[in-house]
Parts: C-alpha cells; sequence; structure tokens
C-alpha cells in the first residue's frame, strides 16, 4: 500500500490538488475530479498484480453505482461504447457477474495516463447512458417483454435448478459481444433463448433480425455441438406484431430456430424445451 500511495502522489502532483484516495485493502480508491450527468465523482481503482499495475473501474459502471444502467440493447449507445471503449483501448474482465473495465502496465511512469483513460472512459460512458437513443415507447415495450418472458422462464425452472437458467448471457468469453436473452444448460447442453418484440412493425424487423445474427454466429462457432435448442419467443401481443408485414422475416428466423418460433401465447410450449 505504501508504494500506490506514493504513485497516487505523483498522481495528484501530474494533474491537480482535488484527487482524493481511499485504501480498501490492497487497492487504492482514487477519488478523481470527473463527474458523471448524474452528479458523481468518478473513481478508478490501483492494484497491484504480478508486477503489473492495474488501473479499473472496480466494477462500478456494470453495478449501478453512477445510477446510469449502459443499456447494450441500443444499437446506437453499442457504437457510442465501442467508440470509447477503443480509443481508450480498454480490456474487459467478468468477475462475480460484473463488467471490469481496465488498462495495465509494468511501468510506474504511465500510471497517471491510465488513470486519465479509465476516469475519461468511465464519465463517457456514464453519461452516455442518460441519453435517450431510441423512441421512449420502443424501450418500455422491450423492457416490458424482457420483465414478462424472465418472470414465465424462471417459473418454469425448478428452485433446484436456478443456477442453470441465465439471462442475457453469452455462451462464452470467446463470444461475449453475442449476447442472448436467456440461456437454459442442463447436462452440458444449452438451449439459446432470444426475444422478440417492438412497438412497430420497423422495430420488430430489427428485433428478429439481431435474434437471427445471433443465432446464426453461434451456429458457426466452436459450442454448436453443445447446443440442443433454439429458441425464438415472439410477443406476438406487441403493438409491432403484424403477421402480414413480418411473414418473410419470420419464416427466415425459424429456418435459424429449427422451427422453434414460439408465439407468446403458445409460450407454455417451452416447457418440453428447457
Amino acid at each position: 500500500m505504501k508504494e500506490l500511495l506514493t504513485i497516487f502522489k505523483n498522481i495528484k502532483e501530474e494533474f491537480c490538488s482535488l484527487w482524493t484516495f481511499k485504501e480498501r485493502g490492497g487497492t487504492l480508491e482514487i477519488i478523481t475530479p470527473y463527474t458523471t450527468t448524474s452528479n458523481k465523482f468518478v473513481s478508478v481503482f490501483l492494484t497491484i498484480k504480478n508486477k503489473e499495475f492495474i488501473v479499473s473501474d472496480g466494477g462500478w459502471l456494470s453495478d449501478n453505482t453512477y445510477e446510469t444502467t449502459p443499456d447494450f440493447e441500443d444499437d446506437v449507445f453499442g457504437k457510442v461504447f465501442s467508440y470509447y471503449k477503443n480509443y481508450y483501448d480498454i480490456k474487459t474482465v467478468k468477475a462475480a457477474e460484473l463488467d471490469y473495465y481496465f488498462k495495465k502496465t509494468t511501468k510506474k511512469e504511465l500510471i497517471p495516463n491510465l488513470v486519465f483513460d479509465i476516469a475519461n472512459f468511465v464519465s463517457a460512458i456514464s453519461s452516455s447512458s442518460q441519453i435517450q437513443f431510441i423512441d421512449v415507447r420502443e424501450k418500455e415495450e422491450k423492457s416490458r417483454f424482457n420483465k414478462q418472458a424472465n418472470n414465465f422462464l424462471t417459473g418454469l425452472v425448478p428452485k433446484t435448478d436456478k443456477p442453470n437458467l441465465y439471462f442475457r448471457k453469452s455462451v462464452n468469453d470467446n463470444l461475449r459481444s453475442i449476447k442472448f436473452s436467456a440461456i437454459a444448460t442442463k447436462n452440458n447442453q444449452m438451449t439459446l433463448i432470444n426475444y422478440v418484440t417492438g412497438s412497430t412493425p420497423e422495430y420488430f424487423i430489427g428485433s428478429i433480425g439481431k435474434a437471427n445474427i445471433t443465432f446464426e454466429v453461434v451456429n458457426k462457432s466452436t459450442v454448436k455441438e453443445h447446443i440442443k435448442h433454439k429458441v425464438a419467443l415472439i410477443n406476438d401481443k406487441a403493438p409491432g406484431f403484424d403477421k402480414n408485414k413480418l411473414y418473410v422475416y419470420l419464416e427466415q428466423l425459424e429456418s435459424s430456430t429449427n422451427k422453434h418460433n414460439i408465439l407468446w401465447h403458445q409460450r407454455d410450449k417451452l416447457k418440453t424445451l428447457i
């Protein structure tokens, strides 16, 4: 910790006197003057591991510490996120169901640069999370259906098997960017489920397209042999559901799911698939 405090003094001298810190075991929380649009000061976390200096966000972007929630379902936000992640060359690791964004170096003199990058990244992403990129009605529709579908699936799975049901999860670390609405696992086999909904036919078509792409990508991956079923759970009660307009798109999706397109009013069929 003594070495970390010395490093902090150097960081403070490098920038300004507004920086403060807290000791958290073997980690130093550096409270920066950077803020988010939710009026929170950004903290970054400095630790030493295997002779490397690691600067991270401490998982705070993921756990809503800044009172903002990144919406990775939003394509526009996804582009903003990718831009800043690439611009600052940020790495990611998942632990305890949280994403940790970090940079590391073996050179002590580069630590202020890493702190600068992580603090700017956190500030930009947290603040961008508050921008309404998509139609409010569409966001509410997706949120409502996700909650309904999650609750329904949770009720289908016996309590003893709950750890085998996951929401908004990727199949493995090699396909981290490809996430499914739900994944049910049993005996080393997976049932992949994508929710499909939309407040208008146009948004519904976009939801179908995204579901179709994720199924196609994972079907060409090394985990293909572990996939038992691919299921599209389709919200036929949504304002944007128009069978005539969506027929061609749903037909294409059905070829990817091997005829496991399940309409919401027929959701009991899921009992035989998970």
